[in-house]
């Protein structure tokens, strides 16, 4: 079985006149030429004329010159859709924007009160001031929070139960509003 090759383009040395260019002669088109002039009669025939002076350029292959494609986008803006395409386009955005806000909200939510009993903690182990603002009020706000693992660990020192207690709780916090969020940005999509 024989396979085709592919020639190799081979180089050809034209001889060049003083100016560089290369003069050769061409057949004239067979079709009449019209001229600007009507009182000329029409050209026709196959006579030889010379052209005019090429000057022979390197062959440029159009992947090296052209531009990149653009990259076609694969949904067609709403406009181009119909008014019902269009509409449930739209919902779906709407509802997939509104779901990010619900989990950045809830993952915001899990991570403030775990700030809030870290802060707790350290007040409490580093012996704040209970008069003092905001050691009241993460003083009253922390035990609800903490509520499903106050008694988690009860070593000997209070302090040492306190801080393994809030930072369970504080790390459970954290686990749950960052997997609620996930959640509803699931169900979302």
């Amino acid at each position: 079985m024989q396979t085709a090759t592919r020639a190799e383009p081979q180089v050809v040395t034209i001889p060049r006149n003083a100016l560089g260019s290369v003069h050769t002669s061409r057949p004239r088109p067979s079709t009449p030429r019209h001229s600007a002039n009507p009182e000329e009669p029409p050209e026709t025939g196959a006579e030889l004329e010379p052209a005019a002076p090429t000057v022979l350029s390197p062959v440029v292959r159009p992947e090296e010159t052209e531009a990149p494609a653009r990259p076609v986008p694969a949904v067609p803006p709403i406009a181009m859709l119909d008014s019902e395409a269009a509409l449930a386009q739209e919902r779906e955005r709407g509802r997939a924007r509104r779901a990010r806000v619900i989990a950045g909200v809830l993952e915001w939510i899990g991570s403030a009160i775990a700030v809030l009993l870290v802060v707790h903690a350290v007040l409490v182990i580093g012996g704040a001031n209970p008069h003092n603002t905001v050691a009241h009020l993460t003083g009253v706000l922390a035990p609800p929070l903490t509520a499903l693992v106050d008694d988690l660990f009860q070593p000997a020192d209070p302090a040492l139960g306190l801080v393994l207690n809030s930072g369970s709780a504080a790390v459970l916090w954290l686990l749950a509003g960052t997997m609620l969020g996930r959640l509803v940005r699931k169900v979302a999509t």
